[in-house]
């Protein structure tokens, strides 16, 4: 399964993979979505929009919109309804440094793939990275059981 990072210029440039895929697409609070370029090859798009904040527990400014459960849960509901469908997945963020790799690195894990590539190439935001993983991992227990 390949997991692709990439920023807002990349995904608006139109990165894409070969086979059938399925975005997942980050953005600021209050930037617009991105303009994906469509394809064929693209069988979905997950929207969401959080802040790159690493300590959601603090007091953070009323513009400050940290990851949360919820996110997590769309993630998961959006990979679990795809994952038969696609032979990767691309994921976005507005600098493609912290959120994206965060979320690849947790997938890549779920996919029972390493995630050390995304921790040596980039910087994720161990806050997004360590809750939806928390939420694969505990699907992937409620599945088996």
């Amino acid at each position: 399964m390949e997991i692709r990072v990439t920023d807002r210029p990349g995904i608006e440039a139109g990165t894409r993979l070969r086979g059938p895929y399925a975005v997942i697409s980050i953005r600021s609070p209050g930037r617009p979505a991105p303009r994906i370029p469509p394809t064929p090859n693209c069988l979905g798009i997950l929207s969401l929009a959080f802040s790159d904040a690493e300590y959601p527990e603090a007091p953070d400014p009323p513009e400050i919109h940290p990851f949360t459960q919820a996110h997590a849960e769309k993630i998961w509901e959006f990979v679990e309804r795809l994952r038969d469908s696609v032979q990767g997945w691309v994921v976005h963020c507005e600098a493609g440094m912290n959120r994206s790799p965060a979320v690849a690195a947790a997938l890549a894990e779920w996919f029972g793939q390493e995630s050390t590539p995304y921790f040596r190439r980039y910087a994720p935001n161990l806050y997004v990275y360590r809750t939806l993983r928390r939420v694969l991992l505990g699907k992937s227990t409620q599945r088996r059981a």
